[in-house]
């Protein structure tokens, strides 16, 4: 009689994320599509990635917001501010990054 045993090893590795770009700076125009993202490059399990606002809400207004990116179809200088992506998998403290939302005025010039 053959007896056969396996063990799976499971290894809890700290998340760790980054902005993109990798600068963390977006320039937008009032009314342009933006999308604030994150690359989770390490974590094990799998990191849950959310989103806050540095010093208000949302522009929506939640506290948070959850998934590796968010995507406004028409930027005001309202959505203007720091986006804080935060990565955790209940493993070592949660991995941050940062992206500045800068939106400034269309440079449109009327003529008379």
């Amino acid at each position: 009689m053959h007896v056969f045993q396996s063990f799976v090893y499971f290894f809890a590795v700290k998340p760790e994320v980054r902005p993109i770009p990798d600068n963390g700076i977006i320039v937008a125009e009032t009314g342009d599509s933006v999308t604030l993202a994150c690359e989770v490059t390490r974590g094990n399990p799998t990191p849950e990635v959310t989103w806050h606002r540095r010093e208000r809400k949302m522009p929506s207004g939640e506290e948070n917001l959850h998934g590796l990116s968010l995507t406004y179809t028409a930027v005001t200088r309202h959505h203007s501010g720091i986006y804080i992506c935060s990565a955790d998998n209940g493993f070592g403290e949660p991995s941050t990054a940062n992206i500045k939302l800068d939106v400034q005025r269309n440079n449109i010039a009327y003529f008379l």
